[in-house]
């Protein structure tokens, strides 16, 4: 994989991944460059970095990934793959990606709207999905806490009788986000 400084004229080489590249999206401030690749990884290239290896890996998508983008001043990244799926990560949190499910095909591009809170996503279904993802992550992550915080009550106490109403809270706040996945109504993205 070759990167090309356009101010200067000069070409990097990126010698340490010798894999097929499917695409690539290089960050506003030239640190990063994201690749996605045949084999379902999402790749985060780190331009700066004096490391042997400034490559971290990602992986999620059952299948080969058709496009990525990085947002959010390269801190976050959408891919898009042949499993039907759009996936938001974080790289702070490289295991919490939120998976966008709803396409009937292969999702071919994606792209994140300003400000980060949605996405857009074209597939080989003719259809076209902006995504309200900002809000969705937050809340998972909300439940999780939730959840474990109500497992670690479980534990200490012994009964189930006064967690119920927090479990079944629990699952009703999941089945709305689960909702909200596809929720297109407040979604604007016009380019």
């Amino acid at each position: 994989m070759h990167v090309w400084d356009v101010a200067t004229g000069q070409m990097r080489t990126l010698p340490e991944y010798q894999h097929d590249v499917n695409c690539c999206h290089g960050s506003f401030d030239g640190a990063k460059v994201l690749f996605g690749s045949p084999d379902g990884t999402v790749n985060v290239w780190n331009l700066d970095s004096t490391a042997a290896n400034p490559m971290d890996t990602y992986k999620g998508h059952d299948g080969a990934v058709n496009d990525c983008v990085l947002f959010d001043n390269g801190r976050k990244a959408l891919s898009c793959s042949v499993d039907r799926t759009v996936r938001a990560w974080e790289f702070a949190d490289p295991d919490g990606a939120v998976v966008l499910q709803g396409h009937g095909d292969t999702v071919l591009g994606c792209d994140a709207c300003p400000g980060g809170e949605r996405a857009v996503s074209c597939s080989g279904d003719r259809t076209v999905k902006l995504w309200n993802i900002k809000p969705i992550a937050q809340e998972l992550k909300l439940v999780a806490e939730l959840n474990a915080a109500t497992e670690e009550e479980l534990a200490l106490n012994g009964t189930t009788e006064e967690l119920e109403p927090k479990k079944r809270a629990i699952n009703r706040k999941t089945s709305a986000i689960n909702l909200k996945l596809s929720d297109i109504r407040r979604a604007r993205c016009l380019k």
